[in-house]
């Protein structure tokens, strides 16, 4: 019953077939005393979501017509830049500044572009600590966010779109990005004693100002896709070689 939600998304947004993967980090990472004193009955677990989410992922694909194209021009060349959007979308989550309704970014051509190989050291720096806090278990909560963020990323990253980036695909990722943040600060909050109860009042005002800050930004995000003029005004002022 648990994989039949994950089953029908599949059939509105094939990206969905991230859960079986999702859910065996889950179990992998975070099992309870029950599983781990029952074995087969974990793997079991784990390995249902995968026959079922994959027998409609298959059937999503041969009801697909031979005639779509997905756009990219360059496999090669969307691949390479996946990095570099991943980077980008794991900045846009605590400093959205510069987002667009419809990027310009062009794919890598050339391995000569520095961007290229930033992509790949952020690519590698986040992943070594997802597996470096993933292998402790006081930060595996840490571990498993950035794993999510990874995964959710994987199915628009791995298949070539006509687009590069588009912020939507990052949404999912972002879920992963706040349990690790959770994690992270429940370890904080875990270090401080209970007689400096100050600077946790502190660190709850600092939060609260955050969210009204993002608040704000959320409200004048709004006011540019409040029209189809103002929306494509703000697309051709950040964008401007933007075929669209």
């Amino acid at each position: 019953i648990y994989c039949l939600p994950a089953a029908v998304a599949i059939l509105a947004k094939p990206t969905a077939a991230i859960f079986p993967v999702l859910f065996a980090f889950f179990r992998w990472l975070l099992p309870n005393e029950k599983q781990r004193s029952d074995r087969p009955a974990r793997w079991l677990e784990i390995l249902l979501p995968f026959l079922i989410c994959g027998s409609v992922l298959f059937l999503v694909r041969q009801m697909t017509p031979p005639t779509w194209v997905a756009g990219a021009a360059s496999a090669r060349d969307y691949l390479l830049t996946q990095p570099y959007v991943a980077l980008l979308y794991f900045k846009n989550f605590f400093w959205p500044v510069g987002l667009s309704a419809n990027y310009d970014l062009k794919p890598f051509a050339t391995a000569h572009d520095p961007h290229l190989w930033i992509g790949f050291a952020f690519l590698f720096l986040l992943g070594a600590g997802a597996l470096a806090a993933a292998l402790r278990r006081r930060t595996r909560l840490i571990g498993f966010g950035l794993v999510w963020f990874f995964v959710a990323l994987l199915p628009t990253s791995l298949f070539p779109l006509a687009e590069a980036m588009n912020d939507y695909r990052a949404f999912p990722a972002y879920i992963g990005i706040v349990i690790a943040l959770a994690g992270a600060a429940r370890l904080l909050l875990a270090r401080l004693p209970d007689s400096r109860r100050g600077v946790k009042i502190a660190g709850v005002a600092a939060f609260t100002l955050l969210l009204c800050a993002s608040a704000c930004a959320t409200f004048r995000r709004n006011t540019v896709w409040k029209t189809e003029e103002s929306l494509w005004h703000d697309v051709v002022q950040k964008d401007p070689r933007n075929a669209r």
